[in-house]
């Protein structure tokens, strides 16, 4: 018996440093269910966990999307670096930067509000315990299709700054 129709996902990537397993389990079941499209995990210069069991994190998006009812599951790219990423990204992409470094950076909301409308396809890129460093910041924020935002005064986990971030960004 059909349930319901087949609907399309938004076209959002997670571009995310891999950390410690169980927060990284948390942070792929939240954007499976917020109906993330494809997930990049990319290596920067502060990340701790440079290795990844794929095989458990595809087990994991798998149940979350039966635990949603989603009908399609996510792409989980293979390991990337920084660089690799940033000097391939698509320029048709918006690049929803949040930034924890500059504290100047308006609310992700009120960023995106007035920028909704200039892409189709959108990234979040989420960074490592302990923040992009300076010349990541930098080469971020270079890219022409950059929205540097705040997620707000606080210091997030990487995980719960990933699930605001997403529905923030669906929101819109």
């Amino acid at each position: 018996k059909k349930n319901k129709d087949f609907e399309i996902d938004l076209d959002i990537c997670l571009i995310f440093a891999p950390i410690k397993s169980h927060r990284m389990s948390i942070s792929i079941q939240k954007a499976t269910e917020l109906g993330i499209a494809r997930l990049i995990p990319c290596i920067t210069q502060n990340t701790n966990q440079t290795k990844i069991n794929i095989r458990n994190l595809n087990m994991n998006i798998i149940e979350s999307a039966e635990q949603s009812e989603r009908l399609s599951i996510p792409i989980l790219d293979e390991i990337t670096e920084m660089n690799d990423l940033l000097d391939n990204f698509p320029s048709d992409r918006g690049l929803v930067f949040c930034n924890e470094i500059n504290k100047d950076l308006p609310m992700m909301h009120a960023s995106l509000i007035k920028n909704i409308n200039k892409y189709k396809k959108w990234a979040i890129i989420i960074g490592p315990e302990g923040g992009f460093t300076k010349e990541e910041e930098n080469k971020i924020s270079a890219l022409s299709s950059t929205i540097s935002v705040s997620l707000g005064k606080r210091i997030l986990r990487s995980d719960t700054a990933t699930t605001a971030a997403i529905f923030l960004l669906q929101s819109l």
